[in-house]
């Protein structure tokens, strides 16, 4: 619970010096959209809300109760109903 605890301070107002040493990996990202902080902003959104489960995991069919209504709705996050084969 010590990695999700910091992980959702980490989330929610940035790596501070502390984390320096605690930190296991680092990934970069680089990415074009007209509004970067907007996609970071909703990036944080989305992660917090799944970080806030680790203990408790939901079930699949909870997820879209848990998660931003925004990110639910666009089918191209995977998030839309699966189709039968």
């Amino acid at each position: 619970m010590e990695v999700a605890t910091g992980e959702l301070r980490r989330l929610r107002s940035e790596p501070g010096a502390e984390d320096d040493q605690l930190r296991q990996f680092l990934v970069r990202v680089r990415f074009a959209a007209e509004d970067p902080a907007q996609v970071i902003s909703r990036a944080r959104a989305v992660l917090t809300r799944v970080i806030e489960q680790v203990g408790d995991r939901p079930a699949f069919e909870h997820w879209p109760q848990l998660l931003p209504a925004w990110f639910v709705s666009h089918r191209s996050h995977g998030c839309a109903p699966r189709r039968a084969r």
